[in-house]
């Protein structure tokens, strides 16, 4: 409500009060008038005559109309257009992201390159490795190299094998010696060895040849057998001067 609205009521108000206050006097008026009126003409002191033959009128009570109370309003100022909602809390500005740095263009220091050397040299004093030679079978594959069960695993105890060569040559083969060479502590003891098949001008036909044997061995210990060839003659094997083929695996051996 603003402050002019305020000023016409504030009127209105004291109008309608004057109004009132106009309206009581002249009702008062009328009431009270006659009776100043009479005493005013009849100024005499009346007798008990007069008073017997006439009789004063009572003028019966006037209701008033019960005043009305008007509330004049004060010069109140009037609120201020205030608004009533509570403010809403201002949004906290989200935190901006910090920008990711720009990768740049480094260039990476490149690694070393080893080069690691495949074929070490060789000091001048060492000597040169021994290059292996490959060993010619002449066509004999031993195709099977076993232990049977009845061996005996003592002091010169028959320790029973079996062994089959295939010749893969196409005709015979000739050899001085064929059998079971023991190995004891990783050395080859050719004086042990069995001799189970040769001679002079012995040989393995086509068709190969199967067969089996026994060896003793004298001392305790950890042995290996493998089946062997001698393709010179048993002595030139056994003194070291032809070298010993291997035909078959090792076959561990412990005798107690």
């Amino acid at each position: 409500m603003s402050k002019r609205v305020a000023i016409i009521l504030s009127g209105l108000a004291a109008f309608l009060i004057l109004v009132l206050i106009v309206a009581f006097i002249s009702l008062l008026q009328d009431v009270v008038g006659p009776g100043d009126e009479t005493a005013q003409q009849d100024t005499s002191t009346p007798t008990a005559e007069t008073v017997a033959a006439e009789p004063t009128e009572t003028p019966s009570p006037t209701t008033l109309p019960e005043p009305v109370v008007e509330v004049v309003p004060t010069d109140t100022p009037l609120p201020t257009d205030a608004p009533t909602d509570t403010p809403e809390p201002t949004a906290t500005p989200e935190a901006t992201a910090t920008p990711e740095p720009t990768a740049t263009n480094t260039p990476v220091p490149a690694a070393p390159v080893v080069v690691v050397p495949t074929n070490t040299p060789v000091p001048p004093t060492a000597a040169p490795a021994p290059t292996a030679v490959p060993v010619d079978t002449h066509g004999l594959v031993g195709a099977h190299f076993a232990l049977q069960p009845r061996s005996n695993y003592t002091v010169n105890g028959e320790i029973w094998y079996e062994f089959t060569v295939q010749n893969t040559s196409g005709g015979p083969v000739p050899f001085g010696a064929l059998g079971a060479l023991p190995k004891k502590d990783g050395v080859d003891r050719g004086d042990w060895f069995k001799l189970s098949w040769g001679g002079n001008n012995d040989s393995i036909g086509p068709g190969g040849l199967s067969a089996e044997d026994w060896i003793k061995l004298p001392e305790t210990g950890n042995y290996t057998l493998r089946l062997a060839i001698c393709f010179d003659a048993l002595s030139a094997c056994q003194n070291g001067s032809s070298p010993w083929v291997t035909l078959s695996q090792e076959v561990p051996v412990t005798i107690n």
